[in-house]
């Protein structure tokens, strides 16, 4: 039989003098080499280890005893006698503790695991696939009553290839209840800290729809935790859905949602008003029903492996803070987009990226063009920023097609930059510049950001596209990973590589995930999107 997780705690708790918290008990099987062991241990191993430790530990046979909430702890059944009775005291009554820690992903990484786990997963869609788009939030209209109104991802269900055409004819003229429409409000993690407000955003967002659901990844394996959602769910209807980052397949509705008969009519009028993307989800839904036809592409792109992506999910967290080791420009660019949806040229977004990182870390040391000299070469940063926890370079990129916009009473002009094969080249040699940086420096940091409105970045080449493409290895589009050395392919133009003849050579591997960024109001390349790409410290 595999050794398993139960095998690791059982192994660390006959040789330990106290009762362990989930987490201590998978550190001291790192550190003794047990958990080597285990075959396959995911992303989150001491989540999968907490989740079988509370399932056991309510079995009548369980070798292990459960002290204390929190945080719980675990210890031998055969070992109890061994407890003297005041410590146990001590532990049942000791005042709650946080265990929070920084998840290694971002929570705009759970979107695709939910559209595919919604998609394909017959225990929730009941055999009939979900369809679902994000919902841009900085696309919305501000008001002082739009908070909490927006869900991060909705859904639709169509019986398409279930129901006859005469079928559907009759059912618009009865109930017309052939149509179901999900909302979702995700998070990465749920704990006594944040569940209730981020349960009653849920409520907040989703209860216009036939079903709404709080989604999580990391759900604190807490008796009263679970209790206090279970109670929540039957009093407000709104599911609690936890994505398992070892196995999606695995992921589960821990409390499934109330159905309800009916739409609530004048909050989607409301959500149709403030939000873009929320307003051409439903007019691609009725499309689909008056067509009978749905277009995948108008939604959330379906992962062809599930496991695959979530083996190449970041192995350590950020935030804006530098306590946690790397500004989150992610989430600043996003907040960014609010005030500034377009830019006049790369210059102008340098300087509005750099102040918004000002704003964002309080206290740190923001340059631009700041010289360094890296392996006896003297390069500039784009942007530099210092501060307690050490620095970090960013490389900006602002590659645009042609379009002319106004946007208050600023007129915006931008040049059409063709050569994209040019463009992606001197992406990835920003990466080795970074990279090169981060070795040089002790404690050095950085990202590449590329924002375009130009899709040929981020859409993937045509089948059509030779594997030996010129430009090939430097492709950027979603999904895509890069890394090792890059080179041009035969039959690239001496033109084409002109000042970029020079292989280069990736320390690391980069999976690309592109995030929406802007989408104006007028036709043309009038959507933005962006891809930053985190260089670790080396």
């Amino acid at each position: 039989m595999a050794y398993s997780f139960l095998d690791l705690a059982e192994e660390v708790l006959e040789n330990v003098k106290k009762p362990l918290t989930y987490r201590e008990i998978w550190k001291a099987g790192e550190e003794s080499g047990l958990a080597d062991q285990v075959g396959s241990k995911g992303n989150t191993p001491w989540l999968s280890l907490a989740s079988q430790l509370y399932v056991d530990v309510r079995k009548p046979d369980s070798a292990f005893i459960k002290i204390g909430s929190y945080p719980a702890r675990f210890f031998l059944k055969a070992r109890q006698s061994e407890l003297p009775s005041d410590v146990v005291l001590a532990l049942e009554n000791a005042a709650p503790t946080s265990e929070e820690e920084s998840t290694p992903y971002c929570e705009l990484d759970l979107h695709p695991l939910l559209a595919y786990f919604v998609y394909a997963n017959p225990s929730f869609n009941r055999g009939r696939a979900v369809y679902t788009k994000t919902i841009r939030h900085q696309k919305s209209l501000k008001s002082g009553y739009s908070e909490w109104s927006h869900p991060d991802m909705v859904g639709f269900q169509l019986p398409l290839g279930d129901w006859s055409e005469d079928v559907f004819a009759l059912n618009r003229l009865t109930d017309n209840n052939s149509l179901h429409l999900y909302s979702f409000e995700l998070k990465k993690s749920l704990s006594r800290s944040n569940y209730r407000e981020a349960f009653f955003q849920a409520v907040s967002n989703s209860s216009w729809a036939h079903e709404g659901y709080l989604v999580a990844a990391d759900i604190h394996q807490d008796d009263d935790l679970l209790s206090e959602l279970k109670r929540l769910t039957s009093a407000f209807g709104i599911g609690i859905l936890q994505l398992d980052l070892d196995d999606i397949e695995a992921s589960s509705i821990l409390f499934p949602a109330r159905v309800r008969d009916g739409l609530d009519w004048e909050t989607i009028n409301k959500l149709c008003g403030q939000n873009a993307d929320f307003r051409r989800f439903l007019k691609s839904v009725n499309t689909a029903f008056v067509e009978k036809c749905i277009d995948q592409s108008g939604y959330d792109e379906v992962l062809e492996d599930p496991q695959d992506y979530i083996a190449q999910l970041p192995k350590s967290g950020h935030s804006h803070g530098w306590d946690s080791n790397m500004i989150d420009v992610p989430g600043i660019m996003v907040e960014l987009a609010q005030s500034r949806p377009i830019f006049h040229s790369e210059a102008d977004f340098q300087h509005a990226l750099a102040w918004s990182i000002r704003e964002a870390v309080p206290g740190c040391n923001v340059r631009l063009e700041k010289p360094f000299t890296v392996n006896g070469k003297r390069i500039y940063a784009d942007i530099w920023v210092s501060g307690p926890d050490g620095q970090e370079l960013i490389e900006v990129k602002y590659k645009t097609r042609q379009l002319t916009a106004n946007l208050g009473d600023e007129d915006y002009l931008l040049k059409e930059q063709s050569a994209q094969n040019q463009g992606r080249y001197d992406v990835c040699n920003d990466i080795w510049r970074v990279e090169q940086f981060c070795s040089s420096v002790v404690g050095g940091r950085g990202w590449v950001l590329l924002l375009t409105n130009d899709s040929a970045y981020w859409s993937s080449p045509a089948s059509a596209t030779p594997v030996d493409a010129a430009d090939a290895a430097f492709r950027l589009h979603e999904g895509n990973t890069i890394g090792g050395v890059l080179s041009w392919g035969s039959n690239a133009s001496a033109g084409t590589t002109e000042g970029r003849a020079t292989p280069i050579e990736l320390a690391g591997s980069y999976l690309l995930r592109w995030q929406p960024f802007s989408q104006l109001d007028m036709a043309g390349y009038s959507e933005f999107r962006f891809l930053a790409i985190r260089v670790p410290a080396q």
